[in-house]
């Protein structure tokens, strides 16, 4: 396999021990390089990475880790039989490094595809998506209808590894095989403007230790709750500020009356059913006990979403 080597950028180098995540850009971080808002993460979620500060791994996460390897197999042998070639080869791919301009870069992608009698490698990438909002984003099989923070992804892997192609093979979390998709190598200037702007944060808000603009994400309020000082003083509200605090009140009373509808709702359910395992209310779904130890109530309920 050979290195890409594109004008103005130096060689990516697999180191044999891999570099530490922080204080370097990943594949993941490209979006915000392309001047994009659609990532899915805010900038602030990117600092806390850059500068080490610890993300909580969720149990989409985790699960998503788990499943990578039996779809990633799954996905070799769809991609084999649609390219006609025989069966391609998978294997691990090594983190590679970049230093670009004096910031540090970078990429692991999922799984190597190639065959020893085949001159062209490829890159796979593996993605669980549980989200119904999210699975809107992706395009029909085997075009590159991937969401933009996937395909800027697949770009620092072509661009890292020297790949002619990546694949990409998706899981909706449904009994039917991961969709395939393909994202072509993008053009030598895309690439450079990218880790320029990548370049151009760093140096502001890493380089410099200027803070980040405040805004209403969960990224950002995960990031405030790591500023080890936060100023002393109690800002005083102004008069358009009464707005922000009738909105808290009135949300955080709705809130609490939707808690104990909703409790309500449950209880009369509960008389319904009794001694019986649940309740079906035809097309719409049901609701029934689970469990053995201690019972709780779930439900199948189309939402109307």
């Amino acid at each position: 396999m050979t290195t890409a080597s594109y004008t103005g950028l130096s060689k990516w180098h697999a180191p044999v021990t891999p570099p530490p995540r922080d204080g370097h850009f990943s594949s993941t971080h490209w979006i915000h390089g392309y001047d994009s808002e659609e990532a899915p993460y805010s900038q602030h979620d990117m600092y806390m990475d850059i500068t080490g500060k610890s993300k909580v791994q969720n149990m989409a996460m985790t699960l998503g880790l788990v499943l990578e390897r039996p779809m990633a197999e799954i996905a070799r042998l769809k991609i084999s039989k649609e390219m006609g070639i025989g069966d391609l080869e998978i294997d691990a791919c090594p983190t590679r490094v970049l230093k670009y301009e004096g910031v540090n870069f970078r990429d692991t992608c999922d799984f190597i595809l190639s065959r020893q009698d085949w001159e062209e490698t490829y890159g796979l990438e593996i993605k669980t998506v549980s989200s119904f909002k999210q699975k809107k984003l992706w395009g029909d099989e085997w075009t590159d209808q991937v969401p933009l923070h996937v395909k800027l992804q697949c770009w620092a892997h072509l661009h890292a590894n020297g790949l002619d192609k990546c694949f990409v093979a998706s899981w909706f979390y449904t009994p039917n095989e991961p969709t395939i998709y393909l994202v072509e190598r993008p053009e030598e200037s895309e690439m450079e403007s990218v880790m320029d702007n990548l370049v151009a944060w760093h140096r502001q808000y890493i380089d410099t230790d200027e803070m980040l603009s405040i805004d209403g994400s969960a990224g950002c309020t995960k990031y405030l709750q790591r500023i080890e000082q936060l100023e002393d003083d109690i800002i005083e509200a102004t008069t358009e500020d009464m707005d922000l605090m009738s909105n808290y009140v009135v949300a955080k009373k709705m809130a609490a009356e939707s808690k104990l509808a909703l409790e309500d709702a449950k209880n009369q359910i509960r008389a319904r059913i009794g001694e019986n395992a649940g309740i079906s209310f035809g097309d719409y779904g049901k609701i029934k006990w689970t469990g053995k130890k201690v019972r709780r109530m779930t439900d199948t309920i189309d939402m109307g979403e």
